[in-house]
């Protein structure tokens, strides 16, 4: 049994449940007529996830699919969440763990982040985060795969633009943050400070998987 691979395209839909929605009517919206929906969309698989930052939005759900055009929205959709954000995003490049067990994935915490930067300098921060800094979280106990991709398309009504590179980090270690090894990295090496410096905006977010 192996790891399968990061999913070539993949749907990030972000939301926030409508005020007076009961958590249980929120799940089971989710698991029948959400996910009806979507798998006639091209939807292969699907979690969820729970922010445990304290941000918004409070939820996020990752989807796989074969294809990277939004599906149209639902109609019970505005009847469940006051607010939901989709964007579409195709791979970049991914990474595991040599040690990582094939039932280990997916992982209880998710460590993701969107980000924008200097475009001339894309081909240099990939080739560093894909090398240099990846080998730096794998030394993160509890760090066990890092997916990054590239904005494809998103809803025409946000408010503004999504940041155009996703990067999720997958840890079974709820702690990971405090770790000497984290701490290091996010020191930072003299490499490290020089990448940052083509970075043009980002945030930072940590979600937990929900186990339905």
């Amino acid at each position: 049994m192996s790891i399968p691979p990061a999913s070539q395209s993949l749907l990030l839909v972000q939301s926030i449940p409508a005020a007076d929605i009961e958590p249980g009517k929120l799940n089971d919206w989710h698991a029948t007529a959400h996910a009806a929906h979507l798998a006639m969309a091209g939807i292969t698989s699907g979690l969820r996830y729970k922010a445990i930052d304290g941000k918004e939005p409070t939820w996020i759900a990752l989807y796989d699919t074969t294809s990277t055009d939004l599906p149209p929205p639902s109609e019970t959709e505005q009847e469940v969440v006051s607010r939901l954000v989709r964007n579409s995003y195709t791979l970049i490049t991914s990474r595991t763990h040599p040690n990582t067990r094939p039932t280990a994935i997916p992982t209880d915490i998710l460590y993701l982040f969107h980000l924008d930067f200097e475009p001339e300098r894309e081909d240099e921060f990939n080739e560093w985060y894909d090398g240099e800094q990846t080998d730096l979280y794998m030394k993160v106990p509890g760090w066990l795969r890092v997916r990054r991709y590239r904005l494809h398309s998103y809803d025409d009504e946000q408010p503004q633009a999504p940041r155009r590179f996703f990067t999720l980090h997958e840890f079974n270690n709820p702690e990971f943050a405090d770790t000497p090894e984290y701490m290091d990295l996010a020191l930072g090496t003299e490499r490290v400070r020089e990448m940052t410096k083509a970075i043009v905006g980002i945030e930072f977010r940590v979600f937990e998987l929900q186990r339905e």
